[in-house]
């Protein structure tokens, strides 16, 4: 009887433990999203910033995407694509 109490209560210490975890790494999802959504704003403002300042055209996108893509090789969402996307979200 007493190994019976034990296993349920060690069930019940496991279910416990596995639903802080689930919790833990759904928390550190979306704090990474939201990480993420902030960086492609900030970079999408810099764009816009730097086009109207320097009248920079499409072709400084390239580059940059060239260069971003070497600088952070192990990161992805750094296309032409992607940060021209970024420039015109803003609007």
């Amino acid at each position: 009887m007493a190994k019976d109490i034990v296993l349920i209560e060690y069930k019940h210490l496991l279910e416990e433990t596995k639903q802080t975890i689930l919790e833990a790494q759904h928390q550190f999802l979306r704090d990474a999203n939201r990480t993420n959504i902030e960086l492609y704003w900030q970079l999408g403002k810099l764009l816009a910033k730097a086009e109207d300042r320097y009248q920079w055209g499409k072709q400084i996108l390239a580059r940059l995407s060239h260069d971003l893509t070497l600088a952070f090789s192990n990161a992805k969402g750094y296309s032409e694509q992607n940060l021209r996307h970024m420039r015109h979200i803003l609007f």
